[in-house]
C-alpha cells in the first residue's frame, strides 16, 4: 500500500490545529475556571481560619474580661466592705469625741460661771487701789517733786543705750529738729537748763527746745523729737502697777 503523504501531512496539521482550537477555545476556558475555583475555594478556606483564629481570639479575650471583671468585683466588695466598717468606726469615734466635747464644755461653762464673779470681785478691787493710787500720786505732786522726777529723767537719759543716745544724737544735731519736752508742772528755768545741758552733753550741741506742759503726766517728764520719744512719769509705775495686778490675777484664776 503506498503512503500518500501529503494526506499525512495534511492530517497531521489539522490535527495540531484541532489540539490548538480545542485548547484556546475549549480547555483554557475550563483550567482558568479551575483557577479560579481554586483561589476563591483557598481564599474562602483562608479567610475561614483567620475568623476561627478571630473568633478564638474573641473567646479567649472575652474569658480574660470576664475573669477580670470578677476580680475586680470581688476586689470593689472587698473595698466597700472595709470602707463601711472604716466609716462605721469613724462615725463611733466622731460621736465619742463629740460628747466628750460637750462635757468638756459643759464642765468649762461651770467652772467659767464660777470664776467670772471671783475675777470681777478681784478686778474691781485691783482698780480701785490703783485709781485711789493715781489719785493720791497726783494730788501729792509738787514742785519739789517734779524737780526729782527732772533728776530721774536725766539720769535716765544717762542711762540709754548706746544705739538710742546715737539716734537721738543725730536727731538734735539735725538742723531742723524740733525738740519738745512735755511736763506735767510748768518747769523752773533751772529745771529747763539742767534738761538743756543734759541734750547738749549727748549731742555736742545746743539744741531747740520748746518746753510745754501737760496736765496728763501724772508727775513725770517726756523727750520728744523726730519720732524719737522717751519719757519717765509715775504713770509708768502706775501702768507697771497695772500690768503686774493684772498677771497675778490672771495667774490667779488659771492656777485654780
Amino acid at each position: 500500500m503506498q503512503i500518500n503523504w501529503f494526506t499525512v501531512v495534511a492530517q497531521i496539521i489539522n490535527f495540531m490545529v484541532l489540539v490548538w482550537l480545542m485548547k484556546r477555545f475549549l480547555y483554557r476556558p475550563v483550567l482558568n475556571a479551575v483557577e479560579e475555583r481554586e483561589k476563591k475555594i483557598k481564599s474562602e478556606l483562608e479567610d475561614a481560619a483567620q475568623k476561627e483564629k478571630a473568633a478564638a481570639q474573641e473567646k479567649e479575650d472575652y474569658h480574660n474580661k470576664n475573669a477580670a471583671l470578677d476580680a475586680k468585683k470581688s476586689e470593689l466588695m472587698d473595698q466597700a466592705v472595709a470602707d463601711s466598717e472604716a466609716e462605721r468606726k469613724k462615725l463611733l469615734e466622731q460621736a465619742r469625741l463629740e460628747a466628750l466635747a460637750f462635757k468638756e464644755k459643759m464642765q468649762k461653762r461651770i467652772v467659767e460661771s464660777q470664776e467670772h464673779l471671783q475675777e470681777n470681785f478681784e478686778r474691781k478691787i485691783s482698780k480701785g487701789v490703783l485709781s485711789i493710787t493715781a489719785k493720791t500720786l497726783s494730788d501729792l505732786a509738787s514742785a519739789d517733786l517734779e524737780e526729782q522726777i527732772v533728776k530721774s529723767f536725766i539720769d535716765k537719759l544717762g542711762r540709754l543705750k548706746e544705739e538710742e543716745l546715737a539716734e537721738l544724737k543725730d536727731l538734735i544735731r539735725t538742723d531742723q529738729a524740733k525738740t519738745i519736752v512735755q511736763s506735767a508742772f510748768e518747769l523752773r528755768q533751772p529745771l529747763q537748763d539742767e534738761i538743756s545741758n543734759a541734750l547738749e552733753q549727748i549731742s555736742g550741741k545746743n539744741p531747740d527746745i520748746r518746753f510745754v506742759t501737760n496736765t496728763q503726766l501724772i508727775g513725770g517728764v517726756e523727750i520728744a523729737c523726730e519720732g524719737f520719744k522717751l519719757s519717765w512719769s509715775i504713770r509708768e509705775y502706775i501702768q507697771s502697777l497695772e500690768k503686774e495686778t493684772g498677771n497675778f490675777v490672771q495667774q490667779n484664776l488659771t492656777s485654780k
